[in-house]
């Protein structure tokens, strides 16, 4: 269904600049969205898991519900901010943008931003699901969400134009949150909650690091669309369709087994089973490693037989094809390098430890940015 969005799309706008406005909208939620997946995973699956194991029961879902008050009131005011910023925020994230193309960014902004509330608690009903074993219900969050959004965009995309993919956006999040909620709606509480100090402080010190690690993550895309927005029109679409091209790929294999993987790394982590945690980790690393050489050697030679294959009709023409298809060549070289990544911080993350994978990361957005420039 994800896919589906970025074919739908580009059968209606090509690259053109409605195409590169719903980029940039969708790069700033996603943005908000990683931005909280990954400060919040951590920290709180290792507590959560460590209550579990304690038989700590009601202080799990204390501890839960804590968490999800936090999230819930952060973004509130985060939303509140930008429905006063929104053109500002263009103005960052796409300076290249101006006239027209900047006002209808800045407007579908102010509709679609709520949405990052749904979308933050969601990181945390999903983890918390994960964590408890159950992997079929965070997924149909996600199946449902993508296929609100395409629904949206086949169904109202002539009528309403860009303003339907708001609406499917804010609408898909809504309705994500709400089918993790079928499962964990016993365990919300609106009292009193009860919380170990203790607990609290371990999640602080795991969480830290993260938050200065995962803004310069997500500084990385925009960056890429801020420089794309002064090229031709139609720049940050053709990097959006080639990424997504990539990505598919990378969720189907190392990104879900990745998710399966994490509890059972987490609970080998917390009983020290060190071979057994060893074990598991560079098996996943081989498998990933024999099914993405061949797959990322086969892109890099024949990216525009690719996009046209994929991409190739309506609004999407012959040049549409060959600027995805040079962006495509290049992210091709990364393709092993991203798939193993997944697995590699997560298993940092398993093991407590988010320093390193930050730091590192750091260092890569570093390095993008003056490659970028």
């Amino acid at each position: 269904f994800s896919y589906g969005e970025k074919l739908i799309l580009a059968y209606f706008y090509g690259t053109n600049y409605e195409a590169d406005v719903y980029t940039t909208i969708f790069t700033i939620l996603l943005a908000v969205f990683f931005l909280f997946r990954e400060i919040i995973e951590p920290g709180f699956l290792n507590t959560f898991l460590h209550y579990r194991n304690e038989g700590k029961e009601a202080l799990a879902w204390d501890f839960f519900n804590l968490s999800a008050r936090g999230i819930l009131i952060f973004t509130l005011v985060l939303t509140l901010i930008v429905s006063f910023k929104a053109e500002g925020l263009i103005e960052l994230f796409a300076p290249g943008f101006e006239g027209e193309t900047k006002a209808t960014a800045a407007r579908l902004l102010l509709i679609t931003f709520p949405a990052t509330c749904f979308l933050a608690l969601s990181t945390l009903t999903n983890i918390t699901l994960t964590g408890m074993k159950y992997f079929a219900l965070p997924a149909l969050g996600d199946l449902a969400m993508k296929a609100v959004i395409v629904l949206t965009l086949l169904l109202f995309t002539k009528s309403m134009g860009l303003y339907a993919t708001a609406i499917g956006i804010l609408v898909g999040a809504v309705v994500k949150l709400l089918v993790h909620l079928i499962k964990l709606r016993k365990h919300v509480k609106i009292g009193k909650l009860q919380v170990e100090k203790s607990r609290l402080k371990t999640t602080w010190l795991l969480t830290a690091p993260l938050l200065l690690g995962v803004l310069f993550s997500q500084v990385s895309s925009l960056v890429d669309n801020a420089f794309a927005s002064g090229l031709e029109e139609g720049a940050i679409s053709s990097l959006s369709y080639a990424k997504k091209i990539l990505d598919l790929p990378i969720i189907v294999f190392p990104y879900i087994l990745g998710v399966v993987v994490f509890p059972y790394l987490s609970e080998l982590s917390i009983k020290q089973d060190r071979q057994k945690l060893a074990s598991l980790f560079m098996g996943s690393l081989k498998w990933i490693t024999l099914a993405f050489l061949p797959l990322s050697v086969f892109i890099f030679f024949f990216p525009d037989v690719i996009v046209q294959i994929v991409l190739g009709r309506g609004a999407f023409d012959l040049s549409a094809s060959l600027s995805t298809g040079a962006a495509l060549k290049i992210y091709a070289i990364g393709l092993l390098f991203f798939a193993l990544e997944t697995i590699i911080v997560i298993f940092y993350y398993s093991i407590a430890d988010t320093k390193t994978p930050i730091l590192i990361g750091i260092l890569g957005v570093i390095i993008n940015f003056a490659l970028t420039y």
